[in-house]
């Protein structure tokens, strides 16, 4: 659905000679981003839906696709003195509400200046999100290049000058998301938890990410989509 609140335009796509803290002048070797395994189930041992799984947002008119049950690779705290770990979005998904209600998904590039600004924003808002129910992780698609995927020195990099206290996850050139079309950056995306309802995705960030995420957490007031 289009929300009220509309994201910037993706600035980033044009600005890829830019980079935040001075990552560029640093070439990136890529992580080695083999596939891993997805749980197929919740926390609570309850299967995640294998139907109507894609990429369209909810319209006016229509619920929104699953999202797919990706699995990452990342530090799942935003602790990167700790080890990596996978995070599949099975571990989200949450039918009743217990842990949480919305997920909202940051798509990244270490280069990228806008996703910078999005990232400090993030920051000083994910505390108060957290207590409303929302979950927020941010993926790192490339790193401090342009066209390059991330390193794991640009993940901890990025969970050092962020002070990440959510799961930050690895996805070398977009090699799960990439199926979003995904050409600049920041991506943004809402996820109803309790169905994995695609909300909102698109390139671009909010103008102010808590009135974006608040506006997820508002629609999940109201009751699940049904498939």
């Amino acid at each position: 659905m289009a929300f009220a609140l509309s994201r910037v335009a993706g600035a980033a796509a044009l600005a890829g000679a830019l980079a935040f803290a001075g990552c560029s002048s640093t070439p990136s070797t890529p992580f080695v981003d083999p596939d891993v395994p997805a749980v197929s189930v919740n926390p609570d041992g309850l299967a995640y839906p294998t139907d109507h799984i894609g990429t369209r947002a909810r319209s006016k008119v229509r619920a929104g696709d699953r999202l797919a049950n990706f699995a990452f690779q990342g530090y799942l705290d935003g602790n990167p003195q700790g080890t990596l770990k996978t995070l599949a979005m099975a571990d989200l998904y949450d039918p009743d509400a217990k842990r949480s209600r919305l997920l909202h998904i940051q798509g990244v590039a270490g280069w990228c200046p806008v996703c910078a600004s999005e990232a400090k924003q993030t920051l000083a808002a994910a505390s108060a999100l957290r207590a409303e129910g929302a979950v927020i992780i941010q993926v790192l698609m490339q790193g401090a290049k342009r066209s390059v995927g991330p390193s794991l020195a640009d993940l901890e990099t990025w969970c050092d000058t962020y002070e990440t206290k959510h799961a930050v996850l690895l996805d070398v050139d977009g090699r799960r998301l990439s199926v979003f079309g995904i050409d600049g950056f920041p991506w943004n995306a809402l996820i109803d938890t309790r169905t994995m309802e695609i909300l909102d995705q698109g390139i671009g960030a909010p103008r102010d990410v808590a009135a974006y995420v608040r506006e997820g957490l508002r629609l999940t007031n109201g009751p699940p989509a049904t498939y």
